[in-house]
């Protein structure tokens, strides 16, 4: 059996003086099997991402930010053989 975990954080594209973070960090996990064999394996994975960002329609010194929250949650499944 296999475990494995990790993360993952994307600072802000933007120049400084942009009013925007718009950050994202990820969470992962996963669970696996092999078999002693080497003949087949499976595994499952989970991958979290969330991303906070401000918005302009307009230049941001004439308008305030629409503030969106992005949550994704991804499900892998795998599974192989050797022949």
């Amino acid at each position: 059996f296999i475990l494995r975990g990790g993360f993952a954080f994307y600072g802000s594209p933007y120049n400084e003086g942009v009013d925007n973070t718009d950050a994202k960090f990820s969470i992962t996990g996963g669970v696996g099997y092999r078999d002693p064999g080497d003949q087949f394996y499976v595994d499952l994975g989970l991958i979290t991402t969330t991303e906070k960002s401000n918005y302009y329609f307009y230049d941001q010194s004439i308008t305030a930010p629409v503030h969106n929250v992005s949550k994704v949650v991804n499900v892998v499944f795998s599974c192989g053989f050797r022949y």
